[in-house]
């Protein structure tokens, strides 16, 4: 798989974490793909040069890929933007805002759907950070990834932390009973590893401990998705 890749410098990124996924009605279409007028190469070109490293990106710099659904209409116009997984806000933002210029550029590829989808990964890098998403589990109808990779002014460096400690802390969360810290964490290694399956489970149990079905039934559902490549 080939990557469209763009550099900024970068000063850093926000944390927050947003919540506007795509509804898990829309999960059982995701497959049913709208079709670019101009073609894939225009689309990801558009997206790898209009991706930007915003002025909210500025604290806190973390990596992060953001899987992006644009959701079309037969008519060619965009009813709805949002994530698979959740993302710090910013990312979303940004995603958000290079997606909409696509208004009205797509073609439906049937007579029966009202909707169709396009999901987009888009991965940001930061310089000095061995991070790369495990695409193992990517499913055919996801489109190419844009990286974006951000470096450090005046010859700065991140401080990367692999997975591993992550995971260790989730754990530590958990003996201590501090579940949402667990979950928080969990979702912040999807935010890096989004095709990550066994995150998914992890995940997915944090939540059904926490009582929280709503988000345990969209990962489900999400996790099978992606689990079906095709």
């Amino acid at each position: 798989m080939k990557n469209y890749i763009l550099t900024f410098l970068l000063l850093g990124l926000v944390h927050q974490y947003s919540l506007a996924q795509i509804a898990s009605s829309d999960l059982r279409q995701i497959k049913n793909a709208a079709q670019y007028k101009e073609g894939e190469e225009v689309l990801l070109k558009h997206f790898a040069r209009s991706t930007r490293l915003t002025r909210e990106m500025m604290s806190n710099p973390e990596v992060c890929t953001v899987l992006g659904v644009i959701k079309v209409k037969k008519s060619g116009t965009i009813e709805d933007i949002g994530t698979l997984n959740k993302v710090p806000k910013a990312f979303k933002d940004q995603f958000f805002q290079v997606a909409k210029l696509t208004d009205g550029k797509w073609l439906p590829t049937n007579d029966t759907s009202d909707f169709f989808y396009v999901v987009i990964p888009v991965q940001f890098k930061l310089s000095g950070a061995d991070y790369n998403v495990n695409v193992e589990n990517i499913p055919t109808y996801f489109h190419e990834s844009i990286v974006v990779v951000g470096y450090f002014p005046n010859n700065g460096f991140y401080n990367y932390q692999e997975d591993s400690k992550y995971l260790a802390r989730v754990e530590e969360f958990m003996a201590k009973g501090k579940n949402d810290k667990a979950i928080e964490t969990m979702e912040y290694l999807l935010s890096r590893q989004p095709l990550n399956t066994n995150y998914y489970r992890k995940a997915i149990d944090l939540y059904e401990k926490a009582g929280r079905k709503e988000e345990a039934a969209y990962y489900t559902a999400l996790m099978k998705v992606i689990s079906a490549k095709s």
